[in-house]
């Protein structure tokens, strides 16, 4: 078995030596010959290409074919290094049968000045032409469809080039260094422009990138340091780092809108540009002599890389809240910034960002920001305090390397993966969120006094709190021990736990550490804003305080100076505390015997409402500013009573409203209220007074009393009502309406209007076909008529109100078969106009005919003067209402 192995190796290698015939001389060019498809590929002498510098001299001519071994070989390929390092090959003539130059072919081939490539050539391999720095001009043949990386790189004084339109792609370094000065140097068939594509071409002045270009790399044009104009054309989307970095001389570009991804430091260095740079959609470069104040355009969303990088005398960036993205190293070096806000729609504060802000003394941060990169805040000396918000999952290291005065930080994060966040802080604050406290968060912090643990925490990470010398305890709040690392504080530092947790933190792995109740070593001071509106009690335990906020007659409670609403407030003290309750005027409360009634002042309207079933007994102030203040008074229809001297010397009240359940009225209960205009009361039975009920309230027949009009003979015949002018209780009756509607008949209309909150009158007019007002009707917010002018009397109805949400009422006396115009205006409390409508209407019937009124009756109607009358068995005639006519 193993004679044969040996056999079939040796035949292996005789079929691959017949195959192929490697570094063969002839005519003095070295071949590599393929023998079954008889090709042939133009290589160098030896093992590698460096073997033997200038193996190849002065002029070469390529033949197309060649004769070894009496075969005829085609040489289809110059090969990868064939004339690499051959500084003496002056010339070189390549015959058409070549399809291809393999890479670094005439890398460094520094005798050549220019070269003619044949059109069948469809690839040229990476640096073929690198370094070969006489070479001054090139043609590419029209099969090319990519120029490879370095092809021409640091051809120095390559500066006459043709890039046919077969090229879709420019490889990286392709042209870097070279002498190119030809603004159209890129055909309209590039798509992609690679990494440094043309770095470091300093006879570039202005350079056209058409629009089938999609991509601009990283440094494409990077150190072009003559380069003055760059036409961007309107298709190109994406332009990489640093495509024009340090092209000093740069003073004019534009980006168009069809980009929408820019990498970072594009135009670092560009040190000529003097207006800022920017699209529809990113924030590309603010010029670095810029100087004061800045405001990003509205609707931008991102910032790109390095767009403030530098901007040494920019002192504040207003961003607009449609930014979404700010890129690495936004604002690196920005010196005298001093402030700024990241809009609510940035979740990443990238790598760099506001490195070397050391001004920076506030940052206000989003809520929604999720990671803060490396060097972030990186030497960000003046800023003292940052809050890490809830969604903050991840903190990179030396996030705020150097930030020697950061001292303050309040920690929201539920989750978040972080370094230790430095040794300088003397106050680290947990939010009440916190679910885990990650490894090492405040290890070395050795001016630390003191740490708070929220009640949401339920993990806390190796040595957390490590370290910290100064810590003289750690206070926990979670009633459920959190589960803890190794070593998370000194064993024998204080650990103060919640009121009746000892036992369960005893059971836990927190038995290793010196756990305990909290004595109540620090000063809870609570006060009140003001003596007059309220007071404090506070009591003292075991390991809690607690403080009730009691409001005097007339206020509230609103909240504690913390914004804290506890009422009591139950406080577990970890430092001095002080406290202030907040009160403000009551506008509501209940009242009556056993507080069975409610009562609601409405400054605006200045009116005190007192509803509820039961018994208005007492004389109460109804807060501070109702007594002094109120100019309208309503007791609803569940009220039973009002007792002694209720509303005594209340001298606003103007209006007042009793409802139907009142039965009686005690001594002095207005006593003293002198500026009555009216009183209203429902009460069909008519309540029971005193003397002394309604005294000194100045001439009661100058008081309008409204009472029901069925009621007024018996209001009229009681002792003490009658000194009122007594007057029928007309109202407009409550219905279901969300807009104005007037139903005629023959001689009326019924009006319905919707109720308006701010209105406190409607004012109707009715006018005839001249424009003549016949009637006037005035109501108030509560539907009854308050003041009424009028040719024609109107019809009163029952109130409905507390069920519906608007008012209807009839208007009658009205001509048959006349047209009307009626105007319905609401008005506010100062009389002002909320809103106006004109209707008109046209009643029915006509006047060709008299009928009786019931064919059996005596009574008649008759028609007078074009007036309906009605004539009674006794003679006397009436109006179709019932007014007599003398």
């Amino acid at each position: 078995m193993k004679h044969k192995s040996f056999l079939a190796a040796l035949l292996l290698i005789f079929c691959a030596t017949s195959l192929w015939a490697s570094n063969t001389s002839v005519d003095g060019i070295w071949y590599d010959f393929d023998n079954q498809n008889l090709t042939a590929i133009v290589t160098y002498r030896g093992s590698y290409a460096s073997s033997y510098s200038n193996e190849y001299q002065g002029s070469v001519i390529i033949p197309s074919s060649v004769t070894y071994n009496s075969k005829n070989y085609d040489v289809i390929s110059i090969g990868a290094g064939a004339f690499s390092n051959c500084t003496e090959l002056t010339s070189i003539s390549i015959p058409s049968s070549v399809t291809s130059v393999g890479k670094e072919a005439f890398m460094k081939c520094t005798g050549i000045s220019h070269i003619s490539l044949p059109d069948n050539i469809i690839s040229i391999g990476e640096g073929a032409f690198q370094l070969c720095k006489n070479l001054t001009s090139v043609i590419l043949p029209n099969g090319i469809t990519t120029i490879e990386k370095s092809t021409f790189s640091s051809c120095t004084n390559l500066s006459n080039i043709t890039i046919p339109n077969s090229v879709v792609s420019i490889g990286e370094h392709a042209f870097s260094g070279c002498a190119i000065t030809s603004p159209n140097i890129i055909s309209f068939s590039v798509i992609t422009i690679g990494n440094a594509a043309f770095s470091s071409c300093e006879g570039l002045s202005t350079i056209n990138i058409p629009s089938n270009v999609t991509t601009i790399g990283n440094q494409a044009f990077y150190a072009c340091s003559n380069l003055n104009t760059v036409n961007i054309s309107d298709g190109v989307s994406k332009i990489e780092d640093m495509a024009f970095l340090n092209c000093s001389n740069l003073t004019s570009v534009n980006i168009p809108n069809s980009v929408t991804e820019v990498g970072k430091n594009i135009f670092s260095g560009c040190g000529r540009l003097t207006s800022p740079i920017y699209n529809s959609h990113t924030f590309v470069y603010l010029p670095t002599s810029y100087s004061g104040d800045y405001s990003i355009p509205q609707d931008i969303n991102s910032i790109s890389g390095g767009a403030f990088k530098n901007c040494t005398n920019l002192k504040s960036v207003s961003i607009p809240n449609s930014v979404i993205i700010i890129g690495e190293g936004s604002f690196y070096g920005c010196n005298n910034l001093s402030t700024i806000t990241i809009p609510e729609g940035v979740t990443s504060i990238e790598y760099q960002t506001f490195y070397n802000c050391d001004k920076m003394a506030t940052i206000e941060i989003s809520d929604n920001i999720e990671s803060i990169g490396r060097y972030a805040f990186g030497n960000c000396q003046d800023l003292i305090s940052i809050t890490i918000p809830q969604k903050c999952t991840n903190i990179e290291k030396d996030a705020f390397y150097g930030c020697t005065n950061l001292t303050s930080i309040i920690w929201n994060a539920k989750n978040c993966n972080t370094y230790n966040m430095g040794s300088h802080v003397t106050s680290f604050t947990f939010g009440d969120a916190v679910e885990i406290i990650p490894d090492n968060l405040c290890q070395n912090m050795n001016l630390l006094t003191f740490v708070t643990i929220p009640g949401s925490v339920t993990s806390i990470g190796n040595k957390a709190f490590y370290n910290c010398s100064s810590l003289e305890h750690i206070i926990l709040f979670p009633d459920t021990p959190p589960t803890i690392g190794e070593d998370i504080v000194d064993p024998i530092l204080p650990v103060y736990v919640p009121c009746g947790t000892l036992e369960v933190y005893q059971m836990s792995n927190w038995a290793n550490y010196n756990i305990q109740y909290q004595s109540n070593e620090y000063k809870l001071e609570a006060t009140s804003e003001d003596s007059i509106k309220g007071y404090v009690i506070i009591e003292n335990n075991l390991c809690t305080s607690s403080v009730t906020a009691i409001p005097n007659l007339g206020y509230y409670f609103v909240q504690w100076s913390d914004g804290n609403t506890e009422n009591p407030r139950t406080l577990v003290l970890n430092k001095n505390i002080s406290l202030v309750a907040e009160f403000e005027i009551a506008k509501s409360g209940t009242c009556g015997k056993n507080d069975q009634l409610s009562w609601a002042y409405d400054d605006k309207t200045k009116t005190l409402m007192i509803e509820g079933p039961g018994e208005l007994t007492e004389n109460y102030t109804y807060g501070i500013e109702a007594p002094t203040q109120m100019q309208n008074l309503f007791i609803d229809n569940y009220v039973t009573s009002i007792g002694d001297s209720a509303f005594y010397a209340m001298t606003t009240i103007r209006h007042l409203s009793i409802g139907s359940g009142i039965t009686s009225i005690g001594n002095y209960a207005f006593a003293e209220c002198k500026n009555f205009d009216d009183i209203t009361c429902y009460a069909t039975t008519v309540p029971t007074i005193t003397s002394t009920t309604f005294a000194n309230v100045g001439n009661k027949y100058y008081i309008y009393l409204f009472v029901p009009e069925d009621c007024q003979r018996a209001y009229k015949r009681d002792t003490y009502w009658c000194g009122f002018d007594i007057k029928p209780l007309i109202e407009a009756t409550g219905v279901e309406t969300n807009d104005i509607i007037v139903t005629p008949s023959d001689s009326s209309a019924v009006v319905a209007w919707p109720a308006i909150s701010e209105a406190t009158t409607y004012e109707l007019v009715i006018k005839d076909k001249d424009g003549n007002i016949i009637c006037t009707l005035i109501f108030n917010a509560q539907g009854r008529l308050v003041q009424i002018s009028f040719k024609v009397p109107a019809l009163n109805n029952d109130s409905q109100k507390s069920q519906t949400n608007g008012f209807s009422f009839v208007i009658t006396g009205l001509e048959e078969n006349t047209t009307y115009d009626l105007v319905i205006t609401a008005k506010d409390i100062n009389n002002n106009t909320i809103e106006e409508k004109t209707i008109s209407f046209k009643t029915t019937g006509g006047t060709q005919s008299i009928e009786n009124v019931k064919n059996d009756s005596p009574v008649i109607k008759i028609l007078d003067s074009n007036n309906v009358y009605i004539i009674m068995p006794d003679g006397k005639k009436y109006t179709i209402i019932g007014n007599p006519i003398e």
